[in-house]
């Protein structure tokens, strides 16, 4: 159409659209085809004086054709002088380029810079969507000067941490236009940006980009009228009523625009130039633009801008004639009717909706499609509606109050509930950005089918990454609009996106996955005892059936193969065996209940692995209809989640549910980890950990109490530590002003406690992860866990907010390379055999949210919950645990009392609480002022001087 109505002799283009194009003009010039050797290098003759054209920039029209506005060079100068007069650009100074060439802010971007000598700075395709990439061009490059239509500032905003903003000072101007700014925005943007002047700026496509401008700097943002300025060099305005009539102070009226900035006219359409390009009535010899845009005078010369005085509205900044899109609608076969309508998102943006009366249903999907091929992106509406007929008012003319919402019309594909926990989430997030009720997103429909767009995209994987701790980008978000893609992308991320796992042939013995292989070695040569027992109790309340429990027990086992599993050292190799059913049976106790924890540790022995089954169970009746069941299950067929698993099922079985057959068994997996799609994806993460690893690796490990040489035992002791609510709101006020996660800032305050404790600015923690990155092992019993030794460096010269956000990129990074077992990692490590069998990990930190509900729910007249009890023996000298309860936080210290006195754990305790405390204060604190109390009796372990590895 633009082309047609441009009547273009010529296209300039390049090499990848010249097919497509050829379609449209066979007259073209591919410049990948050009030579510069071969072209003349002396200047040319200027032949263009200030009333030639500059450029034709298309607008939408009313009549269903866009409208192309005649720019002259003088109109060009005038506004690039202008902005040069009031926002001057040094030497040495940027613009950013990211304004697409269809938007007139463009033309700003690309020669501004020309006037004292600027720079350009050209953002990469794409990009002029992501607020982080452009935060870091603006920060990399220096930039001076950037555009934002107010919709894209918001995200910004949003995206990027408060006090990342606080510190752009190189950001000298910002030029706000192409929609209504909201008083809230300037507001926070003034707030977050001290060093930037902000300028709220006006102007339609007809007078060359910008008409008034108003500065936001010193601004009264407490008051509810934000203005649109006062007029920019060589411009004149009036307030017209319908008669072209001045308007007085506070009347509104349509905005004309006079001056050296007005356009021609419109390309080959007098009509509509003669409508809008009037003369002056107020100055002889003069044009006036009428605008369309109600406006009225302030009392202090400001003009406020109260909106369209038609149907032309405004859409992510760009300018939209709804008769443009109406007509659109209309040119498809068998539509009878179409009508467009503005609404607003429940964060007050603006989307379009479509109401259609034709012959034939099409889906959003396929209207989508449809519109796309004739329209910018900005101009396709959100939902498309069929309906009857349109409804009418009273007077036969079209009801525009009474055309439906469009929630009632999200659902016209078949509905698919969430399946997984994921998915759930994903509901609810999207639920939040584009306020529709949960019960009505299924996991197939489209996220810009549902409403949609760029805008609300960027606060959709704001949210996701907040919530999932990942970093998915925006085109990311435009590829997977659904919730299954997105539900698949982020449990499987990129490294996960493993083939689905196999059943494994049938034969005596299969290969152990890694971990069960470290753990199967630390059995047979450290004597771990029952470090690696996992003991669970459940209380119950009622008239127990203790026959039906044991059979449920038992189908409980014949329903895992990890149960029935055992382990073996054959030819060389390390193997296990499943067992086709082994007989188990549930022993039983009546005692006081106050002798149960007792009675409970003689129950807790160490396993035989060689002998299936690796679990065992005994009932202690404790009161008349009371009794606690206990579960001793060895983590080499079991984790945390397991018992999750064996509970519920437990509970589900006892009360007569018929559970669906396993499709899978933690064996198939095991097989699976020995395949070669998952060890390509392993090569990959290796990348990783071998540049990590890279070089000399520490070996420091935090001074104990008791020399480790005479350590015999691993007895396990928890030291509690609640910090105080004003702390603990101070650290979340830190997660939300920095956008870090809490693991992410108590691993920090962890990691510099252990730097101050070794002296060393080299640190090694691990954090267990629960390993089940595959979709195909969420419900299977079995060790997944996998031990991530994270490493930072704290310098002492580093503040703690420039630590923490290194400390946020590596901990991300770790997460996203967590398939590479902690096993391979310290077999690939050129490393002392004593570090090899120990690890390179001595201490670990753990992050959770006590949400548990330890109540189950009453079933065949049973009241169950889980009992409390810890097990006795610790497998790392010192675990700190952060668990947030409610708005406070408590550190659960687990350690080696055969390694540690207790005054020595408690003052580290203290130190955390210490760090926090000081960090709340000032975040800037360099790491070098951070002070803690040193327990002085404490013995440094040794190693000999010249012991260092590397990978």
């Amino acid at each position: 159409t633009i082309m047609k109505d441009s009547r273009t002799c010529l296209l300039l283009t390049q090499d990848k659209y010249k097919e497509t194009l050829r379609a449209y003009h066979e007259n073209m010039i591919v410049v990948d085809d050009r030579k510069d050797d071969e072209e003349e290098v002396t200047d040319l003759n200027r032949v263009n004086n200030g009333e030639h054209l500059a450029y034709v920039i298309y607008t939408s029209g009313s009549t269903g054709t866009p409208k192309g506005v005649m720019i002259e060079h003088r109109n060009v100068l005038n506004t690039l002088l202008g902005l040069q007069r009031k926002f001057p650009i040094n030497d040495g100074d940027a613009y950013l380029l990211k304004a697409p060439f269809i938007f007139d802010a463009s033309v700003v971007e690309l020669f501004g810079w020309m006037i004292a000598g600027g720079r350009l700075v050209i953002l990469e395709p794409e990009m002029e969507k992501d607020p982080a990439e452009i935060f870091s061009v603006i920060q990399k490059e220096q930039v001076t000067h950037v555009n934002f239509v107010p919709s894209m500032l918001q995200a910004f905003i949003d995206m990027i941490a408060d006090e990342q903003l606080k510190e752009l000072t190189n950001l000298k101007y910002i030029f706000i236009g192409g929609e209504a700014l909201t008083p809230k925005l300037a507001k926070l943007a003034k707030e977050l940006l001290p060093y930037t002047q902000l300028f709220n700026l006006y102007g339609p496509t007809e007078a060359c980009i910008y008409t008034t401008g108003y500065s936001l700097n010193n601004h009264n943002l407490e008051t509810s009228i934000l203005p649109i300025g006062k007029p920019l060099q060589n411009t004149e305005v009036y307030i017209v009523n319908n008669e072209d009539k001045l308007q007085p102070i506070g009347i509104p009226g349509e905005l004309c625009i006079c001056g050296k900035g007005v356009a021609r006219g419109y390309l080959y359409d007098q009509e509509r130039t003669k409508e809008k390009f009037i003369a002056n009535p107020y100055k002889e010899n003069a044009i006036l633009y009428k605008t369309g845009d109600l406006v009225r005078w302030l009392p202090n010369g400001n003009i406020e801008y109260l909106g369209r005085k038609d149907f032309q509205i405004k859409i992510r900044g760009n300018r939209v004639e709804i008769g443009e899109i109406e007509y659109c609608l209309m040119q498809r076969e068998a539509v009878r009717e179409a009508v467009v309508v503005d609404r607003e998102d429940n964060q007050g943006r603006k989307y379009l909706c479509a109401y259609i009366v034709a012959d034939v249903e099409w889906s959003n999907r396929e209207w989508s499609q449809y519109m796309a091929e004739k329209l910018p992106d900005y101009m396709i509406p959100a939902h498309f509606i069929h309906l009857d007929k349109m409804p009418l008012s009273p007077n036969g003319k079209l009801d525009r109050k009474a055309l439906p919402k469009e929630e009632t019309f999200i659902n016209e594909q078949e509905y698919v509930a969430p399946r997984n926990e994921v998915e759930k989430q994903l509901v609810q997030i999207w639920s939040e950005v584009l306020a529709i009720e949960g019960n009505k997103i299924g996991v197939t429909h489209d996220f810009f089918e549902l409403g949609g767009h760029s805008l609300n995209a960027i606060t959709l994987l704001t949210k996701i990454n907040e919530k999932f701790n990942k970093e998915i980008n925006l085109r990311e978000i435009f590829r997977m609009s659904t919730i299954e893609s997105m539900a698949v992308h982020i449990i499987k991320s990129e490294q996960f996106m493993h083939k689905p796992i196999e059943k494994a042939p049938k034969k005596e013995y299969y290969p152990l996955s890694y971990v069960q292989q470290r753990l199967f070695i630390l059995e047979q040569t450290k004597q771990m005892g029952t470090s690696y027992n996992m003991p669970v109790l459940l209380e119950i309340e009622g008239d127990l059936d203790i026959h039906r429990l044991e059979e449920t027990l038992n189908k409980l086992i014949k329903r895992h193969e990890a149960f029935r599993t055992s382990f073996h050292f054959l030819n060389g190799k390390f193997v296990q065996r499943v067992h086709s059913m082994i007989p188990f049976s549930l022993e039983y106790e009546v005692m006081r209940e106050s002798n149960i924890y007792t009675n409970i540790e003689k129950l807790i022995e160490p396993f035989d692995l060689e002998k299936a089954p690796l679990i065992r169970a005994k009932l202690f009746k404790v009161g008349d209809a009371k009794f606690i069941l206990c579960l001793d299950v060895h983590h080499i067929v079991a984790d945390g989640f397991s018992l999750q698993i064996l509970l519920n099922e437990i509970i589900r079985i006892y009360d007569g549910e018929r559970l669906p057959d396993n499709s899978l068994q933690y064996k198939d997996y095991a097989v699976w980890q020995q395949s070669s799609d998952f060890n390509k994806q392993l090569r990959k993460q290796e990348m990783y950990w071998r540049d990590l690893y890279k070089g000399d690796i520490p070996v420091d490990t935090i001074p104990v109490d008791f020399p480790r040489s005479n350590s015999s035992s691993n007895r396990r002791k928890v030291f509690y530590y609640p910090m105080n609510e004003e702390t603990s709101k101070g650290l979340m006020k830190i997660c939300k002003e920095y956008k870090t996660t809490l693991f992410q800032t108590f691993f920090t305050l962890y990691t510099i406690l252990v730097s101050k404790y070794t002296n060393s600015d080299d640190v090694i923690i691990g954090t267990p992860t629960a390993g089940r990155t595959h979709v195909d092992v969420e419900n299977i019993v079995g060790m997944f866990v996998n031990t991530l030794a994270i490493r930072n460096q704290p310098k002492a010269d580093m503040t703690f907010k420039d630590f923490l956000y290194k400390v946020k990129e590596n901990t991300m990074l770790a997460f996203e390379n967590q398939d590479y077992p902690y096993e391979m990692l310290l077999e690939n490590l050129q490393v002392h055999d004593l570090i090899r069998s120990q690890g390179i990990i001595n201490t670990m930190f753990i992050y959770k949210e006590d949400k548990i509900n330890h109540s189950f729910s009453n079933i065949a007249g049973l009241k169950l919950k889980e009992y409390p009890y810890e097990s006795g023996k610790a497998k790392f000298d010192l675990t700190v645990n952060a668990i947030k309860s409610e708005d406070i936080f408590n550190l659960h210290l687990v350690y080696k009392d055969n390694l540690f006195k207790e005054e020595t754990i408690k003052q580290m305790a203290q130190n955390i609480d210490s760090i926090a405390k000081q960090v709340v204060q000032d975040i800037n604190i360099k790491i070098a002022n951070i002070k803690i109390e040193k327990n002085q009796t404490a013995e440094e372990i040794s190693f000999p001087e010249d012991l260092t590895f590397s990978f």
